[in-house]
């Protein structure tokens, strides 16, 4: 059975096609979230590293999966699926589908768009799982899954127009 190598959460990514190594940028390990008080542009708060949500968020998740078993057929096919369990929210799958391993390492990799970010403080878990597609002799496919999970804070700032520094010119 494959194993996890690892999973990330950042705002880009990119691939050499020559070499197909990856590079990885901005990598969150926080968040932080600006309620405004009524108006559509909350304001930014350039103190605040490595994210700042305004009105949506886009990401990336990237995990990272490898055929370790000299057994494990090239052509086995593979269910996986995205999760996130965030503050305030009921655990949502985010996406599925189905893969072979056409290469010791094979990468999974969805893209994240939020229209409203979150409204609560707290952890966000984004959860991938993978598991061999079941035969006649396995029905659930949970119970032979392999998961990675990646974590980071939210946190929600509720702020007044007036409150929000001037942004650093530094920033732009």
């Amino acid at each position: 059975m494959p194993r996890p190598q690892f999973i990330i959460c950042s705002e880009s990514s990119s691939v050499d096609q020559e070499a197909n190594r990856l590079s990885i940028f901005n990598v969150m390990d926080g968040i932080a979230v600006f309620i405004g008080d009524g108006d559509k542009q909350s304001p930014q708060r350039p103190d605040i590293n490595p994210v700042t949500a305004l009105n949506s968020l886009n990401f990336r998740v990237l995990a990272v999966w490898m055929r370790i078993d000299p057994d494990d057929n090239p052509k086995d096919e593979y269910d996986y699926e995205f999760l996130i369990d965030a503050p305030g929210e009921q655990e949502k799958q985010m996406g599925s589908g189905t893969f072979r391993f056409t290469s010791p390492v094979y990468r999974l990799q969805m893209h994240v768009f939020r229209d409203r970010p979150w409204k609560e403080t707290g952890i966000v878990k984004i959860i991938c799982r993978i598991s061999k597609r079941p035969d006649e002799s396995q029905k659930k496919w949970q119970q032979r899954s392999y998961q990675q999970e990646y974590w980071f804070q939210v946190t929600v700032n509720h702020v007044q127009k007036d409150e929000a520094p001037a942004p650093d010119a530094s920033l732009n």
